[in-house]
């Protein structure tokens, strides 16, 4: 009996130990997997100022001994770390539009390590501010395609970009240097190889989309940049994507009008200005009244000129075009 009695004592001692242990070990393995293994990911890089840039990731990183920073290719120590954000301040004064690679060794408190190599634009922060006031999406050899902006508020042009796409998602662009530039004057950038003279040459001198696509003016060439100004067209024809034919453009055109740059209906090429009636010489003039142009977001403030009505560089011919 006693043997019996011990027995069981034994058997169940031994349960509830196996019992509890397997109860620290499953508590043990739930605490270990609720430990964060991920990386820290950057969320942006800027420079609001010509003497720092912000760097700033989605959680908080640890101590300065366990970040490492390189600036153009060179170790730099001068930065302070406040919870996700890094600030690196400079001696030197950062060119207002000028491209800087950036590379970045960042680490969490749980001792998660990221790597970043990227690339960061000085704010301008006297910026001139422009309208599109003339376009060609139907160049020829001779007369290509182009884009003419009208200086609306003096100030520099440093880092601007044209473009038919976000910094993200675009074919071609023109990224401006630091020129001072006065109200009431004319840019043109040229988004094919040309001969002409007093015009800005894109960077991949791609062209843009005939029919349908976009125009942005954007402050600088980073991925969050603000639209300064845009203009969406469509021949308004095709079947697909809302009529623009295209899945890129009707991104780039929703988007647009998500944020209010654009008047936003459904489909939205019929928004857009029209392009049917375009040719190389017969091109897209912002309207003009009463001494300012202008700008309502919306197609109304677009018409099509007479053939050989383009005046790139100079004031819009007024002629409109009627079929």
């Amino acid at each position: 009996m006693k043997k019996m009695f011990y027995f069981f004592t034994i058997f169940y001692l031994l349960l509830f130990f196996f019992t509890a242990c397997d109860t620290k070990i499953i508590k043990s393995y739930n605490l270990l997997t609720s430990i964060d293994s991920t990386p820290p990911k950057l969320k942006y890089i800027e420079s609001n100022s010509p003497y720092s840039v912000e760097i700033v990731f989605d959680e908080v990183l640890s101590s300065k001994e366990n970040i490492k920073i390189s600036f153009n290719n060179t170790d730099v120590d001068n930065f302070i770390i406040k919870n996700n954000k890094i600030t690196y301040y400079r001696k030197d004064k950062l060119i207002p539009g000028e491209k800087y690679l950036i590379k970045i060794k960042a680490e969490d408190l749980n001792g998660n390590s990221t790597f970043i190599n990227s690339y960061v634009y000085t704010k301008n922060n006297n910026r001139a501010n422009l309208l599109i006031s003339e376009v060609s999406t139907k160049g020829t050899s001779a007369n290509c395609d182009k884009v003419e902006l009208v200086v609306t508020k003096s100030g520099s042009l440093a880092g601007i970009v044209v473009s038919d796409g976000f910094n993200d998602n675009y074919n071609d662009r023109y990224i401006f240097p630091d020129i001072y530039v006065n109200e009431g004057e004319f840019i043109v950038i040229a988004f094919k190889e040309t001969q002409e003279s007093d015009v800005f040459i894109s960077e991949n001198k791609n062209g843009l989309s005939s029919n349908n696509g976009c125009i942005l003016i954007l402050e600088d060439p980073s991925f969050n940049s603000p639209v300064i100004d845009c203009l969406i067209y469509s021949n308004k024809i095709s079947p697909n994507c809302e009529g623009f034919a295209s899945e890129d453009v009707l991104n780039t055109a929703k988007t647009l009008a998500s944020i209010g740059l654009w008047e936003n209906i459904f489909p939205l090429s019929q928004a857009a200005v029209d392009t049917t009636f375009e040719t190389s010489t017969r091109t897209i003039n912002r309207k003009f009244k009463n001494f300012y142009f202008i700008d309502t977001d919306s197609c109304e403030d677009f018409y099509t000129t007479v053939t050989r009505g383009d005046t790139f560089g100079y004031e819009n011919n007024k002629e409109e075009y009627i079929n």
